[in-house]
């Protein structure tokens, strides 16, 4: 289910990442943190290949989205029709890099914002997650709101497994 929203080309990866499990199952699971949690302290600063992120940036990366999603996702809900504007996650890496943090702290911070995330949506109704906003250009729901935040998990853990461990 898309709430409603004309699925931009680039988010349909997240959408098949889910498969037949809604947003909130995937974003509740607990299998993301026994993931993050079994990766080496060593491992922090590890980059698959020059000019690509560390393993603390990825994992910040994935903090620093879930909370645009996040913002995205009240707005909308507070303001329907309103337009918001995109980011640029490659900017916001140069300017916050991890490496002096210890990973376990990263995995925390981003586990403390999952649980902002799942105080939010849990407290949205059908109404809430069928209004609609503009975010980076693109009409969205806030439902699709919440599956970009699932499946953009799904994504970068699978990047992680793939490429980094």
């Amino acid at each position: 289910m898309t709430y409603g929203t004309s699925v931009p080309a680039f988010y349909q990866n997240y959408i098949n990442l889910l498969g037949n499990n809604s947003f909130m199952d995937v974003l509740e699971s607990e299998e993301l943190w026994k993931f993050l949690q079994d990766i080496p302290e060593e491992k922090a600063a590890f980059r698959y290949a020059e000019g690509k992120w560390s393993v603390a940036q990825l994992i910040t990366h994935l903090s620093d989205a879930e909370r645009v999603f996040q913002y995205r996702a009240l707005h909308i809900s507070r303001e329907p029709g309103v337009a918001l504007p995109g980011f640029d996650e490659n900017a916001w890496a140069e300017q916050h890099n991890p490496a002096a943090v210890p990973l376990s702290e990263v995995i925390r911070r981003f586990r403390t914002i999952r649980q902002s995330t799942l105080d939010l949506f849990g407290q949205m109704d059908e109404n809430d997650l069928l209004k609609k906003g503009l975010a980076n250009g693109y009409e969205m729901s806030v439902g699709f709101i919440g599956i970009c935040t699932a499946g953009h998990q799904l994504h970068h853990i699978n990047i992680l497994r793939e490429r980094y461990l």
